[in-house]
């Protein structure tokens, strides 16, 4: 039997694994290569999202069908984009995956089950944007929780040693899957009752070498619903 109260049973139960990107290399000419920095593709009929009348910024798009393994949060999915205003302070929390959302969200994500249907999207005047840059998602990692996440049950002398323990690193970078980069608090999808259902499905941090920066050294946190699979939700947090 394993003893819940020890060390190695809280490292493995914490553990998730987590696909860590890594910017830069050889850009493609294929259109449905994966970009930090640039949407290049959307649906027949789709239109450029907007934010009160302003064109979202581009922050990827991502070829999960490329990927030697993907997170269950992002099952079905093989390509996705992700759109965001430069004003972070009218990001909304929730948003429904749909062709025409409205511009009152302040951020859009649109995924497709596959590629087939996917074509060119043009892209308007942008006021500002990350540099572009490939993007891969290589390198799985263990990842572990910020000591907001740790779980009701871990017991409190393990909570108390936690950043001592030397196996609980949490991987700040653009990741798909593990754990969130807390920085203020849990995710809202943590305390708020009409938030119920989300889970973890990807993070998009600040990235110097595109000189993008979710305020002061930031990542945004994007959870799904585990039911009504076209909800997604979203964090912001800042140092």
């Amino acid at each position: 039997m394993t003893d819940e109260t020890s060390e190695q049973h809280w490292k493995s139960k914490l553990a998730r694994s987590a696909m860590v990107a890594a910017l830069g290399g050889k850009p493609s000419n294929d259109p449905l290569a994966s970009w930090f920095g640039r949407v290049s593709v959307g649906s027949e009929g789709e239109l450029w999202p907007r934010f009160r009348g302003r064109p979202l910024a581009p922050i990827c798009q991502i070829n999960l069908s490329q990927l030697r393994e993907r997170p269950a949060a992002l099952d079905g999915i093989a390509f996705m984009t992700v759109f965001v205003t430069p004003d972070f302070a009218y990001i909304d929390t929730f948003h429904a995956d749909e062709p025409m959302p409205t511009d009152d969200i302040g951020w859009c994500l649109r995924s497709y089950a596959s590629l087939d249907r996917l074509v060119p999207l043009k892209a308007p005047a942008l006021d500002r944007c990350p540099r572009a840059f490939p993007i891969s998602f290589g390198k799985v990692v263990d990842d572990y929780p910020t000591h907001d996440l740790l779980p009701g049950e871990m017991p409190d002398d393990l909570k108390a040693r936690y950043y001592d323990l030397g196996w609980e690193k949490n991987w700040a970078n653009t990741k798909l899957g593990g754990w969130p980069s807390c920085c203020q608090s849990e995710p809202n999808w943590h305390y708020s009752p009409e938030m119920e259902g989300f889970e973890f499905a990807l993070q998009i941090a600040s990235e110097p070498k595109a000189e993008w920066s979710w305020g002061d050294g930031g990542v945004i946190c994007i959870a799904r619903h585990k039911t009504q699979r076209s909800r997604w939700a979203l964090d912001w947090q800042c140092y």
